[in-house]
């Protein structure tokens, strides 16, 4: 009688009840799942982006929030015609590193993914209308994950 055994999986071939497989389903989901969230989490840094998404879209970091909307207000309020993305980005970056959130050294990584972007305008629109704050992931498997397919 031989038994297969994977990483604390044990599998008897000659028991095929229910309850047995049922087991070793079981035990398999557990180490999948296990393993699965230890690559999301220190491979891909999971966590840390999730923070970084609470802070800055979500609101979070109230400060950079508050700053970047008062500067940007002046830009923001003019026609979508004579916005300049570099003159924002400029703006934005100032505020990140103004910000309480912005003087801690591992944001440089939080900088890179956040991005600002201007929609398609129409005639009439003020930059109000255009603007997106960003956080843009591109590896895989956070960048499906966290993709706006999935919401």
């Amino acid at each position: 009688r031989k038994s297969l055994k994977t990483r604390n999986i044990v599998f008897d071939p000659l028991d095929q009840t229910e309850a047995s497989l049922s087991r070793v389903v079981s035990q398999a989901s557990s180490t999948a799942s296990t393993r699965l969230r230890d690559v999301l989490v220190d491979k891909y840094h999971f966590i840390e982006h999730c923070s970084n998404i609470k802070k800055f879209l979500l609101l979070g970091q109230g400060d950079f929030i508050q700053g970047l909307m008062e500067t940007l207000g002046p830009e923001l309020d003019k026609p979508v015609g004579s916005l300049l993305r570099s003159t924002l980005i400029r703006i934005f970056e100032t505020e990140f590193w103004n910000s309480s959130w912005g003087d801690e050294k591992r944001n440089q990584t939080a900088l890179e993914h956040l991005d600002i972007r201007l929609l398609e305008g129409t005639a009439g629109d003020c930059g109000w209308d255009v603007f997106s704050l960003d956080y843009r992931i591109s590896q895989t498997p956070l960048g499906i994950i966290l993709s706006k397919k999935v919401s």
